[in-house]
């Protein structure tokens, strides 16, 4: 005589499911560990609040990093112009700087 009932059926056919999920789940995240290149169209750091602190983007073809305040303000912009001239921001004020 079985002591399989529908009942314990659907909840073994709901553990295997769970089991197969949870497994699929550790194949994923293993290639994120072991993987050594992380792409991103941009990168944001945040504070405790969820505040960002810095960005680090592709804006009009060219890289930029952006570090900002407490209150949000852009700060520091550090990237290279389209034409691949370099860029220096301080405070929203451009420091020129001669083409390496």
């Amino acid at each position: 005589m079985s002591m399989e009932t529908p009942e314990l059926q659907s909840l073994a056919y709901r553990l295997d499911a769970i089991l197969e999920r949870l497994h699929n789940l550790e194949v994923q995240v293993s290639g994120l560990v072991t993987s050594q290149t992380v792409e991103a169209r941009a990168f944001v750091v945040m504070d405790e609040r969820g505040e960002v602190c810095a960005r680090l983007e592709m804006q009009e073809y060219a890289p930029c990093l952006t570090f900002y305040d407490r209150a949000g303000t852009a700060r520091l912009k550090i990237g290279l112009r389209t034409d691949s001239s370099p860029l220096l921001q301080v405070e929203g004020r451009e420091i020129l700087l001669g083409r390496g």
